[in-house]
């Protein structure tokens, strides 16, 4: 639960970056939505031909980096 919220902490930071490099997603496949974490990176893996798994640990990198 603690990692749900340091995303959320950051979101629009790690936000920023995804779109930045990945010009195909949008504010809305960006949306984040606390508890409902899998439906993001199912629509970000959708705009991105990424898997979820791929997204995900991506999202974490960012997160941490940030």
């Amino acid at each position: 639960m603690s990692h749900r919220m340091n995303i959320m902490d950051n979101w629009d930071q790690v936000r920023g970056v995804m779109k930045h490099q990945h010009p195909v997603l949008t504010d809305d496949d960006l949306f984040y939505e606390q508890g409902k974490e899998d439906e993001l990176y199912e629509r970000i893996s959708r705009r991105t031909q990424l898997s979820p798994e791929h997204t995900r640990a991506f999202i974490e990198r960012l997160h941490q980096a940030l």
